[in-house]
């Protein structure tokens, strides 16, 4: 019985090491100078016909719901959640790509997954499985008072 909990033990702490390389592997940040912060989101929003996102906040902070799926249409099935977000100059400009199936399967690790880009779909009122039946295109695009800018996109 003892063998059996340290193989166990040993497996576990296998399997968070594996999956603590993987989200970093999912995350690049850049040291991007501030004025060109801007073309950079531009560049993001520009592969969208309509960038209109699901989700904004209003001036109380309140979520608003902006874009669903347009029931007449089956959209394409997304398979990553791309984050862009600005977090000033001594952070950078963090970009995360996150395959949408491990998004919906690792709740319990969505934490150390979005930890670089401090984004929460919780936050958002947003279900892996909303964003699924939206299909591709805008899913928030916000910037807060202290100027960080996000951006959450489905492809």
């Amino acid at each position: 019985m003892r063998d059996f909990l340290t193989i166990l033990a040993f497996t576990a702490a296998l399997c968070a090491g594996v999956f603590m390389w993987f989200s970093a592997e999912m995350t690049t940040v850049a040291d991007v100078h501030p004025d060109s912060v801007n073309l950079h989101f531009a560049s993001a929003l520009s592969r969208w016909d309509d960038p209109t996102p699901m989700r904004v906040r209003d001036a109380s902070g309140y979520v608003l719901h902006k874009r669903y799926r347009d029931q007449r249409m089956v959209p394409a099935a997304p398979s990553d959640i791309v984050i862009l977000t600005w977090r000033g100059p001594e952070k950078g400009l963090v970009e995360s790509r996150i395959p949408i199936w491990l998004l919906g399967m690792a709740e319990p690790f969505r934490g150390s997954m979005l930890r670089a880009s401090k984004v929460d779909p919780a936050d958002w009122a947003l279900s892996v499985n909303e964003i699924q039946a939206a299909g591709l295109g805008v899913v928030v695009d916000h910037v807060d008072r202290d100027g960080t800018r996000t951006l959450v996109w489905a492809e």
